[in-house]
């Protein structure tokens, strides 16, 4: 009986030891340097991302994780994190088309206007980067699908089957880390592997850039 209640207690502590092992910090933010990226595994599986540009976006995300096997994870999204619509037709608007797109990173402040998003009308044909504001205003007053890229880390499509809509505006959500949501990242040696391109190294909590 005691043999066997060894053994249980190795198995659990085995099984910590494993979990502990991906639970930590990844991602070395260098000093001087704006463009980084930083995830945090926490131990009761939940996980925070903040993405920093060179360009003054930076991308905060939520969620959860679970372990896949001894060397992978994967990224859980949180349910509110797909993009928001909403449409109407403003009078105001006659003969113009208005799509305004914003930005919301902290779950704790509202959404902020999203600049340099390419939004494409009635595609291949016409396109426009919207303002400081997230704002862009179009000619053409009818169209049968919106197209917003932003310089390849997103694109999102929607479907307007009202021609009479005019004035639409798109909340994105969880920008950065969409793409990877239901897909298994590899850890190995050099750290968690989001893509070829980018690995983020484990590297101590004190080195994290937010609080």
């Amino acid at each position: 009986m005691r043999f066997l209640s060894t053994i249980l207690v190795v198995l659990i502590l085995a099984s910590c030891a494993k979990n502990k092992s991906v639970v930590g910090l990844y991602g070395k933010c260098e000093t001087g340097v704006w463009a980084c990226t930083q995830i945090e595994l926490n131990s009761d599986s939940t996980f925070t991302l903040v993405s920093y540009s060179d360009v003054g976006m930076d991308w905060l995300s939520y969620g959860e994780w679970i372990q896949r096997g001894e060397d992978s994870i994967m990224l859980i999204p949180p349910k509110d994190s797909q993009p928001l619509f909403t449409a109407k037709t403003n009078p105001d608007l006659a003969g113009k088309l208005k799509v305004t797109v914003l930005y919301k990173g902290d779950q704790d402040n509202p959404p902020s206007g999203f600049a340099g998003v390419m939004v494409i009308i009635n595609e291949p044909t016409i396109g426009k980067v919207t303002d400081e504001n997230g704002v862009v205003v179009f000619d053409e007053p009818k169209t049968k699908k919106i197209i917003c890229r932003y310089i390849g880390t997103f694109e999102e499509a929607f479907d307007i089957e009202n021609s009479e809509i005019n004035d639409v505006e798109i909340i994105v959500r969880d920008m950065f880390i969409r793409r990877h949501y239901n897909t298994t990242l590899a850890i190995s040696k050099e750290g968690l592997e989001f893509t070829e391109e980018l690995t983020l190294e484990k590297v101590r909590r004190f080195h994290k850039w937010w609080k």
